[in-house]
């Protein structure tokens, strides 16, 4: 039975990293649309600020993935459809 809670357990949080990353490529994507606007001066540094981040945010969440699952590469997950 431990074994199963113990599974359990690590799909759960697999699930959550994946969506975690999910998120971080969703709101990369956008941040990419956003950046090929014009944009004043002061904006544009936020937004690479801020893609500065989820780049970073990203590569750590890949680090964790892998500590939980080696076969499983994080590069492959997509971001999450949006309505």
């Amino acid at each position: 039975m431990a074994l199963t809670m113990t599974r359990t357990r690590t799909q759960t949080t697999l699930n959550k990293l994946v969506n975690l990353v999910a998120d971080i490529n969703g709101e990369l994507e956008f941040l990419e649309r956003l950046l090929a606007q014009e944009h004043k001066e002061e904006v544009r540094e936020r937004l690479l600020a801020r893609q500065t981040k989820l780049q970073s945010d990203k590569a750590a969440l890949f680090v964790t993935i892998r500590q939980f699952d080696p076969e499983i590469d994080p590069r492959t997950i997509k971001a999450r459809a949006t309505c």
